[in-house]
């Protein structure tokens, strides 16, 4: 499509004469709105086309980290691990993704972990007065000599959402072989992707 802004074209035969600063500013503004115009529309046009029923909202993804260095021990099972995640937010937060790493893994046995909301919190100790429930359809498992577990992708992989005012945490189940010639796993990371 061919648009005519106006702007002065001398003869190319005639002598050169300078357009005036009017015509100038003129054909200029009108160049620049239409321009202007022709981008609005076609932001508009895709926003349209991406957004659902055009509405103008977009989640944000949130990535917290639970770590508990060095060796994995006994002291480190069932415990509410910090910090404590509350959603203070004005709606609820969906869960999106979940994943547990070791820099060492386990020797003679898995880890497993648990993602637990609760609206109470009396003691860091997990299942103790408090109702704790169980986000994720399966544990987050670091298999034998794995340095990581599989991730846990998508909303039909966790229990229900993140209400306002109730809180998240990690709690590990079972740590790695503790015999002798075996490892319990050392430097946990869990990592847990909500959409606020």
């Amino acid at each position: 499509m061919t648009t005519s802004y106006n702007l002065p074209d001398p003869d190319p035969n005639s002598q050169l004469v300078e357009p005036s600063h009017a015509q100038l500013h003129t054909a200029t503004n009108h160049a620049i709105n239409d321009i202007t115009s022709r981008v609005v529309a076609v932001e508009t046009a895709i926003a349209a086309t991406t957004a659902p029923d055009g509405a103008i909202e977009q989640a944000r993804l949130v990535a917290n980290t639970w770590t508990v260095p060095g060796n994995l021990g006994e002291e480190h099972k069932n415990i509410i691990l910090s910090p404590v995640l509350w959603n203070l937010g004005t709606r609820d937060a969906t869960f999106d993704s979940a994943k547990a790493s070791v820099m060492y893994p386990p020797v003679g046995g898995e880890i497993q972990i648990d993602i637990v909301r609760s609206a109470a919190l009396v003691s860091n100790e997990y299942g103790t007065g408090q109702a704790q429930t169980s986000i994720l359809v399966q544990k987050l498992v670091i298999p034998d000599g794995a340095n990581f577990s599989t991730t846990t992708y998508g909303p039909d992989k966790f229990v229900g959402v993140h209400t306002r005012d109730t809180w998240v945490s990690a709690v590990i189940t079972s740590i790695g072989g503790t015999g002798a010639q075996q490892g319990t796993g050392y430097d946990l990371t869990i990592q847990l992707n909500r959409l606020l």
